[in-house]
């Protein structure tokens, strides 16, 4: 009991339960692994698995466009509508940096969404903000 009490403290994404039904903590995600792990639900197009990597607060800046997506909700409305609109979308990283611990800078390059962008589209530097295992903060060129 004092275990399953402790896991639930810690929040559900960081506890298992295993088939003796024992629950034991699992670490978080690294910044790098969660910043992939969104990147692999992306290029799925699995809306539902993308919106995980993020935290329920989650804001996406896009500094170009001067506009701001604020929570999950705005994100599976946002992202299921580019993976409908453009089924052929495809992401890939042609460089990763990290800075420190939490933050994940990737410069992304986009194919599969013409006409609309050239393709493949250089999106530039994206730089992900990461705390606890989920994604707080996005900016985008």
């Amino acid at each position: 009991m004092k275990r399953l009490l402790m896991c639930l403290a810690l929040g559900a994404a960081s506890c298992r339960t295993t088939g003796d039904a024992t629950v034991r903590p699992v670490p978080p995600r690294t910044a790098e692994q969660t910043v992939q792990a969104q990147l692999d639900a992306y290029n799925a197009q699995d809306v539902e698995a993308f919106v995980a990597t993020y935290a329920e607060d989650a804001e996406v800046l896009f500094a170009g466009a001067g506009t701001t997506l604020k929570g999950r909700d705005a994100l599976r409305e946002r992202y299921g509508g580019v993976f409908k609109k453009y089924p052929r979308n495809h992401a890939r990283i042609a460089e990763r940096k990290l800075e420190g611990d939490a933050v994940v800078m990737d410069h992304e390059v986009i194919t599969g969404r013409g006409p609309d962008k050239p393709d493949p589209w250089d999106v530039g530097w994206v730089r992900y903000e990461v705390r606890g295992g989920l994604i707080q903060r996005v900016l985008l060129p």
